[in-house]
């Protein structure tokens, strides 16, 4: 069998499942208390009824403790912490058993008669065979192992009859036999509980992975969402925004335009441009934030506001407070090199109307407004909108 060198034999999870596994045979227990009663009747006839029954109190005495043990370990509140320590108490109490089935084979096979030595011997051989599974700890196994079917060989070589010592001899090679199928079955326990520690570790990796993934891959799909500059959703993240949240009619969405920024870039350089970017953006985000709206940055010096439902002066309202906030940012401290002024298109969204044709609508009236001087609001039509809300503000 090819090994499996990843997992130690003292590997946290592996003393778990071996004491798990031990401490799961207390079906063994219960068998171990009814043979010994089963035995202590059989023999009670006989001349050594007496030391049969110590030999039994012995045993039930045992197998009280080991059933405590048991109970003590299920309701332990971490048990992978302190697997080693008691998987060295079940193999300190396999050695105890051993000890009292082998003094009691020597005590029973050689004191009984022929049935009742037989039925004693049988008894023997099924314990040792009840006792398989501890092979997943190999000494456990052997713990029990090795007393049981010693002391059954040195009962029948003790019994005087003309074949006992040649039971005896067998019963050695028995002990040595058990021993190496035992030691065969643990490697295969062992192989097996590696494995599948090995198969939960890496589901667990896999799955942490996965995580990892989808927490990259959703930061890897906000930050596309995003303008690297000005921290503004990029249009991308505006056209989600529009068909999921802008088209209740009366949903209104502005168009601003920086005034005359290539000119500012070229005679300030785009250091400087990228700072009158930001403070825009900084203005336009407040102003989502006051009326919980969307801004976003279209491109180049060009940005959107969506806004909820509101009627058409009061977006034209908004939009005249905006383009004159915007206009005095450089007196009010921001960090850009003149004063800079923005035109603005907004259109009101109306049943009927398509996402295409609310765009169209907001960047044909920011076009209006730039061909008619820039520094100024235009609505969805031509009706001197910019002079009223102007005369309304001030």
């Amino acid at each position: 069998m090819r090994p499996i060198p990843a997992i130690s034999t003292d590997h946290q999870e592996i003393v778990f499942v071996q004491t798990e596994t031990l401490f799961a045979q207390w079906i063994n227990a219960v068998a171990s208390a009814a043979t010994v009663l089963i035995m202590l009747a059989v023999y009670w006839p006989s001349n050594i009824r007496g030391a049969v029954a110590v030999w039994a109190g012995a045993v039930i005495v045992h197998v009280a403790v080991w059933l405590t043990l048991t109970v003590k370990w299920r309701n332990l509140p971490d048990q992978r912490a302190v697997a080693h320590t008691w998987r060295d108490a079940y193999l300190s109490m396999m050695i105890i058993n051993g000890l009292l089935w082998g003094a009691g084979a020597v005590l029973t096979i050689p004191n009984g008669s022929a049935d009742q030595s037989v039925f004693a011997t049988v008894m023997v051989v099924g314990a040792v065979a009840m006792t398989f599974p501890y092979s997943i700890h190999y000494p456990a196994f052997l713990a029990f192992e090795i007393p049981t079917t010693i002391g059954g060989g040195l009962g029948f070589a003790m019994n005087g009859t003309s074949t006992g010592w040649i039971i005896g001899i067998m019963s050695l090679i028995l002990c040595a036999g058990l021993a190496e199928l035992g030691r065969q079955l643990g490697v295969r326990l062992l192989a097996a509980s590696r494995l599948a520690i090995e198969n939960a570790e890496l589901v667990a990796t896999l799955k942490d992975n996965a995580a990892e993934i989808e927490r990259a891959n959703e930061e890897l799909r906000r930050v596309s969402m995003l303008d690297p500059l000005t921290g503004l959703a990029n249009r991308r993240r505006f056209v989600e925004t529009l068909r999921s949240e802008g088209r209740k009619p009366g949903a209104t969405l502005l168009y601003i335009d920086v005034d005359h920024f290539k000119q500012y870039n070229d005679s300030y350089g785009h250091g400087s441009g990228d700072e009158c970017l930001i403070a825009v953006a900084r203005v336009l985000t407040r102003y989502a934030e006051m009326y919980g709206g969307h801004a976003a940055r279209q491109g180049g010096e060009e940005f959107s506001l969506l806004l909820a439902e509101m009627s058409t002066d009061t977006a034209g309202m908004i939009a005249e407070t905006l383009r004159l906030e915007i206009q005095d940012l450089h007196s009010g401290g921001a960090r850009i090199a003149r004063p800079v002024t923005v035109s603005i298109g907004y259109a009101h969204r109306v049943p009927q109307m398509n996402d295409d044709q609310f765009m169209d609508q907001a960047d044909a009236a920011a076009y209006r407004a730039k061909r008619a001087g820039r520094n100024r609001v235009c609505g969805p039509d031509d009706s001197g909108e910019a002079t009223k809300f102007r005369a309304a503000i001030a």
